[in-house]
Formats: structure tokens, sequence, C-alpha cells
């Protein structure tokens, strides 16, 4: 019989320690949670804007000003995502943090690619086809008329930030991000400046004055690199008229007016 008490006084110890035990542990839990909420030695004091080729640094910086004195540790990296995408020139943001209190923003920059009129406006596009700016004072200067004018698409409501065209627009999208990566890697004179949408069998590209036929946008690098070929050929000395490659076979080449 005393050994049954002697047990049972031994547990009621065990029970009594492991309480005091876990009372302690959510003591120290509760006030590590008052000291990561409370203090402000996890509060943001730097933001660190960093990207290849950054051009919108300062405006970003001024952007992440926002986030001054925020807690490092709660701040829900979409809430900054969201901020910093209110710029369209912003194609994408890693967020990184460096305890106690530094924001790291790692952004990609939108590529400047395209452009699209409407009345005396021009609207500046991105690689993607996101409309980056709108450009209205009736005049483009030297760094748009650089980049390549769309035509053919018609233009209703436009808002900074959207894209072009709809997801489904596959053609126009493919063709363009086609354009883009011609453009990255043509090193001859001879630079596409303009491609006509308005139908879509019958795409045509210009190079200069002169004008390629693509027909749907079948194998459009490779019709490309062909009109490439022909315009440098130096015995040609083609400045104006067309190139034909809409259909399979040979091109057919006019050097007189394009019609």
């Amino acid at each position: 019989m005393r050994k049954i008490k002697s047990v049972g006084r031994i547990r009621k110890r065990k029970g009594k320690a492991f309480l005091k035990g876990l009372f302690i542990l959510s003591f120290l839990l509760i006030g590590i949670l008052l000291f990561l909420t409370k203090s402000d030695f996890f509060n943001i004091k730097e933001v660190y804007v960093k990207g290849e080729n950054l051009t919108l640094e300062e405006s970003l910086k001024e952007k992440g000003k926002n986030f001054i004195g925020e807690n490092i540790l709660f701040l829900k990296s979409k809430d900054v995502i969201s901020s910093l995408n209110e710029n369209p020139y912003v194609k994408s943001v890693n967020i990184s943090r460096k305890l106690p209190n530094k924001l790291i923003l790692d952004v990609e920059e939108s590529d400047v690619a395209f452009y699209i009129g409407k009345g005396k406006n021009a609207y500046i596009l991105s690689s993607n086809l996101r409309i980056l700016e709108k450009n209205n004072n009736g005049n483009l200067n030297s760094d748009i008329k650089n980049l390549v004018e769309i035509t053919g698409i018609k233009l209703d409501e436009i808002k900074i930030g959207d894209k072009l065209i709809d997801a489904e627009d596959k053609i126009v999208d493919n063709i363009c991000k086609n354009i883009y990566e011609i453009k990255k890697v043509n090193k001859t004179k001879h630079k596409i400046n303009r491609v006509d949408f308005s139908n879509l069998s019958r795409i045509i590209i210009w190079i200069g004055q002169v004008e390629i036929r693509v027909g749907d946008g079948t194998d459009f690098i490779s019709k490309v690199n062909t009109a490439l070929n022909i315009l440098e050929n130096k015995e040609l000395k083609m400045e104006k008229g067309y190139i034909d490659l809409s259909f399979d076979g040979s091109p057919i080449i006019n050097r007189g007016e394009s019609k």
C-alpha cells in the first residue's frame, strides 16, 4: 500500500513539473512574440533595389520608402509586389529579407520593343505587348522611331499596364516575340520597322521600305532570314518593292514599288 502511494506522489510531482514547464515555455513564447511584433529591432530601415540595366531604380526606391518602418518578418510579399507592379515598366519582382531590417527588391524591367498609334497618340509597348506609357505630344521622338510599329490592330479602350491583345491571340503574340528575338540578334543594317496584322492570313512586315509578305506567320523566323539574305545581296541593291514568302517555294522578288 505504501508503494502505491509513493508512485502516486511521483506522478503528481511530475504532472506539476510538466505544467510548470509548459507555463514557462508559454511565457517565453509570448515574450518572444511580443518582442518580434512590438520592438523596432525588426522594423525595415533600408530598401535596396537591384536589377540588370535598371533605369527605374530611383522611382522604385521612392516607392520602397512606403515600407520603411514595417516589420520585416510580417511584411506580406504580395503587398510589395502589388505596389511595385503599379509601374508598368516592372516586369517581375523577387523579394528577399536581410535580417534584421533590410528589404531587397530584385527587379526585372520590361523591354521596350513596339509602339502603336491611335490618332495623334502613340502607345509604347513592351516585348510581351504590355502597354507601358502614352506619348500624346503628336510627335514621335527618335527613341520611339527606333521601335517596331504595330498596325492593323483595332484599339478600343486602352489602359496603361494592360496587354494589347487577349491571351488567346497566339498568332500576334508569337509573331511579336519572334520579331523581338530577331531584333536582338540581327547584326545587319536591315531592321524590321513595322508589322501589319490587318489580315492574319496575310501578315506583312517592313524592313526599311521593302514589304515582306509572310502569310499566316508559319516558319516566320526562317522567312525573315530569307528576306534578310536577299536584302544583303549587294547585286540586287533592293531598297523598295516586296518579297513574297507567303507560300511554299522560291520567293517572288519585286524591286518596284510596294503594293
